[in-house]
Order: C-alpha cells, then structure tokens, then sequence
C-alpha cells in the first residue's frame, strides 16, 4: 500500500508510555505524522523524532483540547488523521481508510473505540464500543475544531459523514486506565474543567437520583456485571466520577472558592485564640 495522502496529528505531554506503539501503527501508511508536545520532560520528543515526526511545540494548557487547531493547522496533507498518544489503529483498518480517503466520497470519517481499561477490553458498562463513535479522519477544509475537552471537532454544515462499522479488527484500541489510582487522579482534573462550564443549576436530590440510576445503568442494562471486577470497578469509579463534578459545580454555585473558604477557617481560628 502506498502511503496515503493523510497527516496524522497527536497531541502530547508525558506521553512515552505507548507513544511508540501509536506512531510504529501508522507510520507505514500515511504521508506524515505531526506531533505537537507541551514540553515533555520524558521520552515523547525522542520518540516523536525516531519515527520522523515533524515536531512542533505548544504552551502546556493542562489538556490537549485548544492545542489541537495549532497542531492541524502544522500538518500539510489534505486528510487530517486525529490520534491521541493511547490510540492505536490496528494494521487491519487500514484497507478500509485506504479505500474510504482514495474514493473521497465522504469528508468526514467516524471509528468506533474498543477501550482498554484494568487489563481488558471493555464491552460494556458504558464504554462498549457501540457507544463510543468519533469522528476523527477529515478532509481539512471540512471541520471545525473545538477547544472543548474531548469534544474534538465539528463537521461543517453539508459535510458527508460515514462511520466505519464496528469490529475488533475495524475500530481504534484505546489504551486508558491502568488501575483505579490512574483514573481517580484524570477524574479530578477533568471534572474541574467539565464543572467549570456547567451553566445548568445543579439540584442535589435530582443528582443523588442520577448518580444511583446511572451505576445501575452501567451494571445491569450496559453489562458491567458480566465483565467481573474490572466492570464493578468502572461503574463504581464513574459514579466517584459524577460526584466529583456535581460537587464541583455546587462549589461554584455557592461562590466556595479555595480563597474564601481559607478565609473563613483563618477567621473561625482567629476566634479560638
């Protein structure tokens, strides 16, 4: 297979923990790879400049999101390839990107996730694949890109859309989570910013009720409980996960800033002297 018209674009901070797998799986097969680092202080740059990347550097920003239009706006081909450092696209998919980017039929090009969580692939409790869609292989002058957390990109209005159906072989591996430490410690910095864009008045019974509905949601309906502990373990981290931001945006709907309420303790203490 010739390489094929498309510049792979990932966007990266610490990322040397499967760098190398992400890029060796596309490396054959597109025209060029971009990686744009926040000042990685592990192996990233290395990796990066081992597989031929054109490397290119961002302020750090906590998150990848509103570097990613920087980074696209780096790359040369006319198909843009979207990966984050933990995504791998196994060989197999690759005769059906080939055929799909040669047809130039549709602009923008959807795949679904096989997430890889505690050790084995998840196929339910929320995260099976049939749920998690994204569209991340575009015609560039065909997207909008969003400096939202995980949110990616837009298509344009009268942009022709296709997602490849699921199968192992026809999906992207998402490496995620190690173990609960991994999650908890991502969980806390993206319910911050998730709360932080919440407009919606947060009803705490109405919260109590979904937290509840949603972990049986995730056990029963979705799966988790035949997925042994890992699934267990998942619905009930997802729940942590909710409540982190429903108490989060409480927080804020009560001005309860880390400033006021330190001077609120230094005043309680004031008085105990």
């Amino acid at each position: 297979m010739s390489r094929l018209p498309v510049s792979v674009v990932v966007n990266t901070y610490q990322a040397e923990r499967y760098l190398d797998l992400v890029l060796q799986a596309v490396a054959d097969f597109v025209a060029e790879i971009v990686v744009c680092d926040m000042h990685s202080t592990d192996r990233t740059v290395e990796i990066a400049k081992q597989y031929g990347a054109k490397l290119v550097f961002h302020d750090q920003l906590g998150y990848a999101d509103p570097a990613r239009q920087f980074a696209v706006a780096q790359s040369s081909q006319p198909w843009v390839f979207i990966l984050d450092a933990d995504e791998v696209v196994p060989k197999t998919l690759w005769p059906e990107i080939s055929k799909l980017v040669d047809s130039g039929q549709y602009d923008v090009i959807a795949f679904h996730w096989l997430n890889v969580m505690f050790g084995q692939p998840m196929i339910g409790a929320g995260f099976g694949p049939e749920r998690d869609v994204h569209p991340r292989l575009f015609k560039r002058e065909k997207v909008t890109l969003l400096p939202v957390v995980h949110a990616y990109l837009q298509p344009d209005p009268g942009a022709t859309a296709f997602t490849v159906p699921y199968t192992p072989e026809t999906c992207i591996w998402h490496f995620t989570y190690l173990d609960a430490s991994d999650f908890i410690a991502r969980a806390n910095k993206y319910t911050s910013l998730e709360a932080e864009r919440e407009s919606l008045k947060l009803n705490p019974v109405k919260a109590m009720r979904k937290l509840v509905r949603d972990f049986a949601k995730r056990m029963v309906k979705q799966g988790g409980s035949k997925l042994g502990w890992q699934g267990f373990s998942i619905a009930l981290l997802m729940l942590a996960n909710d409540a982190m931001k429903f108490a989060k945006i409480l927080e804020r709907q009560n001005g309860a800033t880390r400033q006021t309420v330190e001077a609120q303790h230094r005043n309680q203490a004031e008085k105990l002297l």
